[in-house]
Parts: C-alpha cells; structure tokens; sequence
C-alpha cells in the first residue's frame, strides 16, 4: 500500500482516537458525579501517550503495511487505556469508596449508640457534617438532617424513623462496596471479550 494511504489513514485514525478521548474528558468533567470527576485528567494523560508513542510507531514501522500499522495503533490505544486510565483510575476509585465506606460505618455506628441513648445524638450530627459531601452524593443528606432535627425537636428519637434511616444507611454501604472499581467497566468488558476472541482465534491456528 502507498504510504500516502497509510499516511491518510493513521491521521483518521488520531483524529478518531483524539476526540472521542476528548470528549470523553469533557464529559467526565462535568459529570454530576464527584466520583467520576476524579477521573478527567487520566483521559487526557492517555490521549497525550497515545499521541507520543502512535507517532514514534508511524515513522518506525517495518514493512509499511495496513495490517502493521492497524495491529501497532490497536495495542497502542490498549496499552495507553490500561496504564493512563485503568491502572491508576482503579487505585483512586478503590481508595474513595474504601474512604466513602468507613465514613458510612461510623455514621451507621453513631446512629446504633443513638438507638440507645439520646446522648449520642450530637455525635451523629458532628459525624455528618464532617461527611455532608459524601452523603449528598449518596442521597443521603437530607434523610439523616431530617432524623437528626426530629430527634433534637421531640428531645427523643422516634424509632421507626431510626429504623429506615439505619436500613439505608446500611444498603449505601453495600452499594459502594460492591460497586466498580474500573473507571470505564464497559470497555474493560469489551477487552475482556476480545482478548478471549484472540486466544481462541491464535488456538484455532495453531490447530490447522
């Protein structure tokens, strides 16, 4: 193949690459979601080594084929997506919610002594300022000011409204524990799937 074809078709290639990283970026930036705003800079880390090492790979590649250059930007933009973005996005996500889950747990705590003594109201109020970010992000702001009010207004805590504030207190914990670590799981799936397609097409080979 003629290298202006080659040439045509690795600038549509990082023109490709190149936006939807970006538009990925922006969108992660304005995302409503504090836990997905962490993540907006690895994108364009990943965009910046994609750039850098597809060029060192275009100037170098022996023999100039399609076939060369499309397996050398494939592992390219894998390599760039698992070091910038996977690696490093899953360490943070796993440290915020590890963070977000201890937080909970002394909240639940608070509220468990609560049950018991209305004492300990002033502890769970003090816990929950500390986390209001937190918990307003998880929805749960409001619910525990409202609980925390009803309780320093009757100067007793109703127990059924202690019940439902405990039960979703406890059901955040197990959602962000159990939720994802990986910044994009679709894609990881994606790869997943097409890392195992390449291990059966390589034994399908070796087989004939």
């Amino acid at each position: 193949m003629k290298i202006e074809l080659l040439t045509a078709f690795f600038h549509l290639a990082v023109v490709v690459h190149t936006s939807v990283t970006l538009l990925t970026m922006y969108t992660t930036l304005r995302s409503e979601s504090c836990r997905q705003r962490l993540l907006w800079k690895l994108f364009g880390a990943e965009c910046v080594m994609f750039l850098v090492t597809s060029l060192l790979f275009f100037f170098n590649i022996k023999p100039p084929s399609l076939l060369s250059l499309l397996s050398g930007l494939v592992y390219i933009s894998t390599a760039s997506f698992v070091i910038c973005v996977e690696i490093p996005g899953y360490l943070i996500l796993s440290r915020r919610d590890e963070d977000t889950v201890g937080r909970l747990r002394q909240i639940r705590q608070a509220l468990i002594e609560t049950r018991y003594s209305f004492d300990h109201v002033q502890k769970l109020k003090t816990q929950t300022e500390d986390s209001s970010s937190v918990l307003l992000e998880l929805r749960l702001s409001d619910l525990l000011n409202e609980f925390i009010n009803s309780c320093e207004h009757l100067n007793n805590v109703d127990r059924d409204f202690w019940g439902l504030v405990l039960s979703e207190t406890t059901n955040a914990i197990k959602d962000v524990s159990n939720s994802s670590k990986h910044p994009i799981p679709r894609i990881v799936d994606f790869l997943s799937l097409a890392g195992l397609s390449f291990l059966i097409a390589q034994i399908l080979k070796l087989l004939e």
